[in-house]
C-alpha cells in the first residue's frame, strides 16, 4: 500500500483518501493525478481524507503549493466540490490548515480540516461516518 491511497465509493459519491506511515511531498503531489485518472471518478464528488494513521508527515509548504498546482490541473475532471480532512494530531492538523488556507478560493476543492471523522462527515453531508470505506 502507498503512503497515500484512495478508494471511490460510487454509491455515496465520495473519494476516500487515507494516509499511513511516512507521507512526503511527492506522495501528496501525485495523488490528484491518480484520482483524476480513475474511471470511477465523477465530477463534483466529495472528498474525505483521513490522516489518522500517518506517523511521519514530511510535507512542506512548498509541497502544498505543488499539490495545489497539480490539483488545479485536474479541475476539468474533478469539477467543484468539498473536501474534508481528518487530522487528529497537531502537526497534521497544522499542515492541513495550511492547505485549507492556501486553497481558499483556488482549485476545484474547498477544503475544511477537522479533528474527527464524525464532524468531517457531517460537514460533507454524510449521515453515517461508518458508511464511508475505511
Amino acid at each position: 500500500m502507498c503512503p497515500l491511497d484512495y478508494d471511490i465509493d460510487e454509491d455515496l459519491g465520495v473519494v476516500h483518501l487515507r494516509g499511513s506511515g511516512q507521507v512526503t511531498n511527492d506522495d501528496m503531489q501525485n495523488m490528484p493525478t491518480r484520482v483524476a485518472a480513475d474511471k470511477r471518478l465523477r465530477k463534483g464528488m466529495l472528498s474525505l481524507t483521513d490522516l489518522s494513521n500517518i506517523t511521519e508527515y514530511k510535507v512542506t509548504t512548498e509541497g502544498v503549493e505543488r499539490y495545489m498546482a497539480t490539483l488545479e490541473s485536474t479541475r476539468e475532471v474533478r469539477g467543484q466540490s468539498k473536501a474534508a480532512i481528518v487530522a487528529p494530531m497537531d502537526l497534521h492538523y497544522g499542515m492541513a490548515r495550511v492547505l485549507e488556507l492556501k486553497s481558499d478560493g483556488r482549485g476545484p476543492l474547498r477544503y475544511m480540516v477537522f479533528r474527527n471523522r464524525e464532524d468531517a462527515c457531517k460537514w460533507l453531508g454524510i449521515d453515517d461516518p461508518e458508511s464511508v470505506t475505511k
